[in-house]
Formats: structure tokens, C-alpha cells, sequence
């Protein structure tokens, strides 16, 4: 199809099987053929942004957007400070969007994942559960407030979420299947979990969370089970590959370590540790190396 043809969801379409296929040139060309025919695609805007695009290269595509809309300015410089893993000038930004539009689901989501990603857990639940309760239709992150629910031991609240989640019974999302098996795992049904986070990707083969849930589920305690570090792997790499963040990094340097492919953990270790160097969990998997 000549490019001219090319409608908006079609470029949308070509853009995420380039990310799956991993060739971020031509994702970022067609994301970028999204921008030119409506600047308020925000699905191709926030995938630019967690491929490793700058602020500098999109925000030219909106310099004659209304003065109404410049927050999206904003915006596009908070997810580039989250990408860049600058958490707390992430957080200030979208805190200053949401008392531009209070009550606002988004920069709610988005404050707890930030927290979430720089491991502060109590106020990542603060605003996840905020999330939650400001709209109990909404699915955005309700893996990861799973997953936080989980690392804080709050069983009891987990299965309240995923009856809260399956009564929304939006099935064609992948989040409520992450949450079940999420739950799953906890109760030790490992091969239920894993098919259920088979399926979340069926549904969005491009969340990142999706593969790093399949990527945790299948890595074995059992350090002689080789071929099924192997698929852990390989998860943790389609992870890292959409989206790099510390969890993925520990996924992909355990999984080397048991492979004892120490020169492959040590290159992911270093990674993590140059892009996040205040962080002790980035400076510890380097040092477990």
C-alpha cells in the first residue's frame, strides 16, 4: 500500500509488528506517519516515548497545537523523564498535570507506576488503589498493583482485586488475565498461571509485563532445569526488548547466572547499573555478578 494510502490505524498496525519483530527504526517511521495524520494518537506518542525516542525529536510535531492542549507538552516530557528512569522528576511533572485535571485516571496510573518502578512500594499502592477507586471499571496497571499487592504479602487484597477484575469481564484485555495469574502463582498452580499469561500475550503480544509475568512464571528454582530457563529467557528478552525497566534486568542476569553465562549477566548488570546508578537494586545485581 503507497504511503499516501496508508490510513492511521493501518500505520498503528504496521508500527507494532515492527516493535514485535524488534526493528525500531521502522516502528519509530510508522508511529511517527501516526503523529502526522492526527497529533492526538497518544497510543503511538507514548509508544515513540518507551522505544527510547527524545522529547526533542516529538514535541516539534506539536508546535501548532491549540494553547488549550500545551499540557501535552508536559506530558511528553514526564514519560521521557520515566523512560530516562528519572522517577522523581517524572512524578512532579505528572503531579503538575494533575492539578491541571484533577481526579485525572491517567497521571493517577502513572505516579504509581513510577513509584512502583523506583520501589516505593506505599506510595505506589496509595495511588494505584487511588486508581482503583476513583474508577472500578478501569484495567490500566491493575497487573502491576497485583504484583505490588503480592510483593507486599497482601493475599487477602489480591483476591479481592481479581473478583473485582473478573466481574468487570472485559476479557479482551490482557490485564485481567495477568492479574489471574499473578494470583495463580501465588497459590502455587504454576502451569494454570502460565497459561493464562500465554494468553494475555495472544491478546497484546507488544506488553512488556505480559512477557516478563510468562518470563517469571516459567524460570525454575531448579537451576538443572535448563531448558525451561531457556523459555524464561526468552520471555525476559521479548520484554526487554519493548520495554527495558530494573525488573526485566534481574529477570535477564537471574537467568544468565543459572546458565552460567556469567559474561551475558554481567553485560545486563552493568546496563541496569549505568542507567539506574542511585539505585541499590541496579548496584546489588551488579554486584551478585
Amino acid at each position: 500500500i503507497p504511503d499516501q494510502f496508508k490510513t492511521l490505524q493501518i500505520n498503528l498496525q504496521i508500527a507494532k509488528l515492527y516493535r514485535q519483530l524488534g526493528s525500531i527504526n521502522n516502528c519509530k517511521k510508522y508511529y511517527f506517519n501516526c503523529l502526522a495524520q492526527n497529533v492526538f494518537t497518544i497510543e503511538a506518542l507514548f509508544a515513540l516515548i518507551d522505544i527510547g525516542t527524545s522529547a526533542q525529536e516529538i514535541i516539534p510535531y506539536y508546535a501548532n497545537v491549540p494553547l488549550n492542549f500545551k499540557w501535552l507538552i508536559t506530558l511528553i516530557n514526564a514519560r521521557s523523564s520515566e523512560q530516562a528512569f528519572q522517577f522523581e522528576e517524572a512524578i512532579k511533572k505528572y503531579h503538575s498535570l494533575f492539578n491541571q485535571f484533577p481526579k485525572n485516571t491517567y497521571c493517577l496510573e502513572a505516579i504509581g507506576r513510577c513509584y512502583f518502578q523506583s520501589n516505593e512500594f506505599d506510595r505506589a499502592e496509595y495511588f494505584l488503589e487511588l486508581l482503583r477507586n476513583t474508577d472500578q471499571l478501569s484495567l490500566n496497571s491493575a497487573e502491576l498493583y497485583a504484583s505490588l499487592l503480592k510483593i507486599k504479602n497482601k493475599y487477602l487484597e489480591v483476591n479481592k482485586l481479581v473478583c473485582s477484575i473478573n466481574s468487570i469481564g472485559n476479557t479482551n484485555r490482557p490485564e485481567m488475565w495477568m492479574v489471574n495469574a499473578i494470583y495463580l502463582g501465588m497459590k502455587n498452580q504454576k502451569k494454570k498461571a502460565i497459561n493464562l499469561a500465554q494468553y494475555a500475550i495472544t491478546l497484546d503480544p507488544i506488553h512488556p509485563y505480559a512477557h516478563f509475568l510468562l518470563g517469571t512464571l516459567l524460570l525454575p528454582t531448579n537451576s538443572q532445569q535448563k531448558n525451561q530457563i531457556e523459555q524464561a529467557l526468552s520471555e525476559f528478552r521479548e520484554a526487554y526488548k519493548l520495554k527495558r525497566d530494573l525488573a526485566t534486568w534481574q529477570g535477564l542476569v537471574n537467568s544468565y547466572l543459572r546458565l552460567q553465562n556469567t559474561q551475558a549477566a554481567y553485560h545486563y548488570a552493568l546496563e541496569a547499573k549505568q542507567a539506574m546508578p542511585k539505585t541499590s537494586e541496579a548496584i546489588s545485581l551488579l554486584a551478585n555478578v
